[in-house]
């Protein structure tokens, strides 16, 4: 992906959405890329992705399994501190960029037992001289509904870091809104117990604000 013109001196976020090469039931490493080393043939899947969407040599992945994914990037010229913003990944993950760990969320398994869930966000931060950038994710799911990886974004470390603290300020505020109104119908219910609709609704807030606050 060529990502040359991205201003991010500006503020501009670029999503790494499009195809990247991708290795069902194979956990590769830098090691496996390296010079003289025979790499399997890769696929390549649209990213974003669900595994239980994504159709693979005619057939449609299952929602639990592992696989790599790598994705070559151009960066802007200059030398410039940039970052990744990445969301939950199910259910355990693991990046390299350039070749050197940069991101470890859980423990990366090939089945149930040897996976450990830990579907944490992270702003990964690294420097950029205006070369080429490698990037090689392993993701395993064995505990979630689906296996996903969700939108990645590149841009200056210090623009994702308001663009994160965005996103976690209208969370707690929507979050606060909700448990008001929670507070407020479960008042009316315990005042006027044949209305159960009060009670479900502020049952409903609750699960909402959880929601809210995962997201």
């Amino acid at each position: 992906i060529d990502l040359s013109a991205v201003d991010v001196m500006h503020g501009v976020i670029a999503s790494l959405d499009g195809e990247w090469a991708f290795y069902w039931t194979q956990l590769l490493s830098p090691e496996n890329f390296g010079a003289g080393k025979s790499v399997p043939e890769a696929d390549y899947v649209a990213m974003p992705s669900k595994w239980s969407k994504t159709l693979l040599k005619g057939h449609v992945l299952p929602s639990s399994g592992y696989a790599t994914y790598r994705l070559k990037i151009q960066p802007p010229p200059g030398e410039h501190l940039l970052a990744l913003r990445l969301d939950e990944i199910s259910s355990a993950s693991r990046l390299w960029i350039n070749g050197n760990l940069a991101f470890q969320s859980g423990m990366v398994g090939r089945d149930l037992t040897s996976e450990k869930k830990d579907a944490s966000r992270r702003i990964v931060r690294f420097v950029s001289r205006g070369e080429p950038i490698e990037l090689l994710l392993q993701v395993s799911n064995f505990h979630d509904w689906n296996g996903s990886v969700p939108s990645i974004r590149f841009g200056a470390a210090g623009t994702l870091d308001l663009d994160q603290a965005r996103d976690l300020s209208l969370a707690v505020l929507l979050a606060g809104g909700m448990l008001v109104m929670c507070v407020y119908h479960l008042a009316l219910y315990f005042m006027r117990r044949k209305e159960l609709s009060f009670l479900y609704f502020s049952v409903y807030c609750l699960i909402r604000i959880n929601y809210t606050v995962l997201q």
